[in-house]
């Protein structure tokens, strides 16, 4: 028996396109969102911009559950009658096995935000950024707050929304050593407001030590 695949059938694997600022430089302003944008229509994006944003806080509604700060940005609206048995189906079946357990990391989704430790407000803000169906993933400091075993799930999750679904993700890092090994960009800022894109020659396979890189330098 043979079997016929169309070209729907085939997932494509994009090479990820993680862009790491190096806000460290005094160019930078203290909008990090500002300066997203900014670089985006600096590449010549016209139009709007599909982006979801996690910030350096948490970014949630401090009186809705997890669970509903979830629902709001993951479950289509057209979806929202049913939005519980909805957001259960859309996580259940999401093809993200990093995003999957990072939901996990948030137990009992059914508390109150405002109820949270930081560090748990910090991953639902991160769990709610990357289920948003954007083009871009915007992410102000996503590493603080977390701890390292959080961090690796983290990147592994953007790696693969990067691969398998080509959505471009943004970091301006509170440790930019610890985003060398999958950031496959820098993002530098010119004194006159103008953008300049490197190559990360730095980037580190998941097998080898950080510690055989050296602190990449500031760009002047």
């Amino acid at each position: 028996m043979t079997t016929s695949i169309t070209m729907t059938d085939l997932k494509v694997l994009h090479s990820p396109e993680i862009y790491l600022f190096n806000s460290e430089q005094k160019s930078f302003s203290a909008n990090v969102l500002k300066d997203f944008i900014y670089y985006i229509k600096f590449t010549g994006k016209k139009g709007l911009i599909n982006f979801s944003f996690s910030s350096a806080e948490d970014g949630l509604h401090q009186n809705l559950s997890i669970k509903d700060n979830y629902i709001l940005d993951a479950v289509p609206t057209s979806l929202i009658k049913n939005s519980e048995d909805n957001f259960r189906h859309t996580s259940d079946n999401l093809k993200n096995p990093h995003l999957k357990d990072l939901i996990k990391e948030t137990d009992c989704i059914n508390r109150i935000v405002k109820d949270l430790t930081c560090e748990e407000k910090k991953l639902v803000g991160i769990g709610k950024t990357i289920l948003s169906a954007s083009e871009y993933i915007f992410m102000d400091s996503p590493d603080r707050l977390i701890c390292n075993d959080t961090l690796k799930l983290v990147k592994a999750a953007l790696e693969f929304e990067s691969s398998h679904n080509n959505r471009k993700v943004f970091l301006s890092p509170a440790t930019k050593e610890k985003w060398l090994d999958i950031a496959t960009h820098w993002v530098c800022k010119k004194e006159n407001g103008s953008f300049s894109k490197c190559r990360n020659q730095l980037q580190a396979s998941p097998l080898t030590p950080q510690k055989k890189f050296p602190y990449l330098k500031k760009a002047s």
